[in-house]
């Protein structure tokens, strides 16, 4: 609360308005890894959201703009990844351990 809300008298309220824009548009995903688990944060994410435009008395309205199910693996590209994955971290623990030697 602000500070004029804190001069009054004990048991006197104060009350505050702010101005607030007339939108707020934030933007979030939920992930879950089996479609159970997503389900279930989109539906804990609707709960949060609904209950702070209740705390605020203001409207809460959720579009979803994309979506994916899971689905198949290539083999190939996993293996890519997997070798890219080995060799970035090999040139990172490379990198530390230099730098380590140099700060020693």
């Amino acid at each position: 609360m602000g500070e004029d809300a804190m001069l009054g008298r004990p048991g006197e309220r104060s009350i505050e308005t702010h101005r607030t824009a007339a939108a707020c548009l934030p933007e979030m995903e939920v992930r879950g890894n089996t479609e159970e688990v997503a389900d279930h944060m989109e539906r804990r994410a609707r709960q949060v959201i609904a209950a702070a435009a209740s705390l605020h008395e203001v409207e809460a309205e959720i579009d979803i703009v994309g979506q994916t199910l899971g689905g198949p693996c290539d083999e190939r590209a996993r293996e890519i990844v997997e070798r890219s994955v080995a060799i970035g971290v090999n040139v990172f623990a490379r990198a530390v351990a230099r730098a380590s030697k140099q700060n020693a």
